[in-house]
């Protein structure tokens, strides 16, 4: 079933998925609204470092994040694709 999107505020969206049947319909909880939204940068500085030596190198994300679209786009209809709580 095909729900429409709309942008909230993460306080809004935290506090709608506390309610049963939107969380039903949603089907995630609302401590991950916290990832959606947090700051965050990452550092594979010391990563690749560590790998040079075995002749690995961390891809750059836009090198890969098309696979993983790819993924999600042809496993949307799989069972445990929701978080189930």
């Amino acid at each position: 079933m095909k729900h429409d999107s709309y942008p909230l505020p993460a306080g809004i969206a935290r506090n709608a998925m506390k309610v049963g049947f939107i969380r039903g319909i949603y089907k995630i909880p609302a401590q991950l609204i916290e990832y959606f939204v947090h700051d965050v940068h990452y550092d594979s500085s010391r990563t690749n470092r560590l790998i040079k030596k075995y002749e690995i190198s961390c891809p750059r994300f836009t090198e890969y994040y098309l696979n993983l679209v790819k993924f999600f786009q042809s496993h949307k209809q799989d069972e445990l694709q929701g978080i189930l709580i």
